[in-house]
């Protein structure tokens, strides 16, 4: 049973309040390294960064506005020959769910990981990110804008701007973790609701970290049922339009007609896991007379 705590956020600064409760993970020994989205030099980007001294978290971000890679790819990497320190990741709800499958694959091993969960509003696409930066729409502007929009499930990307097209219409806003920092429904210039499972709390608790009220905001539930509605409607209409347009098989292919076999969506993806891969292999390099015949 997951017990519940709320973190106070002092001044407002509701960001340096998550990077406060991920440095005493590490200052308590909780976990030795976290992976963490972590600003780019220029500001103009975020990318999961491996962390083991506390003071280098300056410049992370929790609420990452960006998603270059699908981190499970990255989780993969680092934990699928054993893992021999504790390491926490810093995840959203997609990331972890794309986890659980790897896991199921035997790409993920789940032994010394503890995974932190989001909730997210949504990413933006890289480029239209570097643009907003550049703009002086991104960084802490755009954050503490997310999080006072999360309070009342009323999240919007700057004007001129929007969501990637698969946030917009993300049904799991909400993520399933050891650790999950809830940002739905709660005054996050006041507070942030924190959920710790079983395989944490004892340790949380016993090292000071949190103390468990077993509380909830009252709004929680109202605000991501909010939000869950909208996304839904928006995943209607797409799949409304998408059967408009794809009504047999040669306007199926149509949608694929661009497709210069890059792979690019293979090495993207993280439940693309296999290690021999059969699209990479000569069995679709045909010769000519096949073409022909």
């Amino acid at each position: 049973m997951a017990k519940l705590a709320a973190a106070k956020v002092k001044d407002g600064k509701t960001e340096e309040t998550l990077i406060g409760l991920l440095k005493a993970l590490i200052e308590k020994g909780v976990v030795e390294d976290i992976i963490v989205p972590k600003a780019l030099p220029s500001g103009e980007g975020y990318v999961q960064t491996l962390i083991r001294d506390p003071n280098m978290l300056g410049g992370v971000c929790a609420l990452s506005p960006t998603m270059p890679v699908q981190s499970a790819r990255v989780v993969s990497n680092l934990t699928v020959k054993n893992l021999g320190k504790k390491v926490a990741a810093v995840l959203k709800a997609c990331e972890i769910r794309a986890i659980v499958e790897l896991t199921k694959f035997l790409q993920v091993k789940l032994d010394n990981l503890y995974l932190i969960g989001v909730d997210c509003p949504g990413t933006f696409e890289v480029p239209d990110y570097a643009k907003m930066a550049q703009e002086g729409k991104g960084g802490e502007k755009l954050t503490k804008e997310l999080f006072k929009a999360m309070e009342r499930g009323e999240v919007a990307a700057p004007e001129g701007y929007v969501f990637r097209t698969a946030c917009q219409m993300c049904e799991y806003p909400v993520p399933q973790a050891d650790i999950i920092f809830k940002l739905f429904g709660y005054p996050t210039d006041q507070e942030i609701g924190i959920e710790v499972g079983e395989k944490l709390e004892k340790e949380i608790e016993e090292k000071g970290i949190l103390s468990f009220s077993n509380q909830d905001s009252p709004k929680r539930a109202e605000v991501v049922g909010k939000v869950v509605a909208e996304r839904t409607k928006k995943r209607d209409a797409v799949f409304k339009e998408f059967k408009a347009m794809v009504k047999d098989l040669p306007s199926f292919l149509d949608r694929f007609a661009t497709c210069i076999r890059c792979h690019n969506c293979m090495v993207s993806c993280p439940i693309c896991y296999c290690k021999e891969c059969v699209l990479r292999t000569a069995i679709f390099e045909h010769e000519g007379d096949q073409f022909l015949r």
